[in-house]
């Protein structure tokens, strides 16, 4: 069997003190943490090197509770996250990777959700 080595590419991005979930986009042109905080940090993925830099606006901040887990939907328009008190959805700027929390959030979810798997495309 062979070996298999990682190569760290670009620089070190700032990534929050308790980093607890992660989720790319379907075209993995983003990827975004959160840190059981009240944050979200973005990222763009430069698909041509793999590098990862700031995305503007970035870390985007949880309205309430600890940022846990999160999730893209396969349309990859939305990112859904769990926050130890609610689920929250947030569009996606295809341009840009910028967060928008949606109208429509926050969506009730039990006793403190910890994670959460998006299946399907929602419409």
């Amino acid at each position: 069997m062979m070996a298999m080595w990682l190569t760290l590419v670009g620089g070190l991005v700032a990534g929050g003190l308790a980093p607890w979930g992660i989720t790319t986009d379907v075209k993995g042109t983003f990827v975004y943490m959160t840190n059981n905080d009240d944050t979200i940090y973005g990222y763009a993925i430069d698909n041509s090197t793999g590098e990862a830099t700031n995305i503007s606006g970035s870390p985007f901040l949880v309205p309430s509770g600890a940022s846990r887990g999160i999730a893209a939907d396969p349309s990859g328009k939305f990112l859904y996250l769990a926050n130890s008190e609610q689920l929250l959805g947030y569009s996606i700027t295809a341009s840009n990777g910028k967060l928008t929390i949606l109208s429509t959030s926050p969506y009730s979810a039990g006793i403190s959700p910890l994670d959460l798997t998006v299946g399907g495309t929602t419409k």
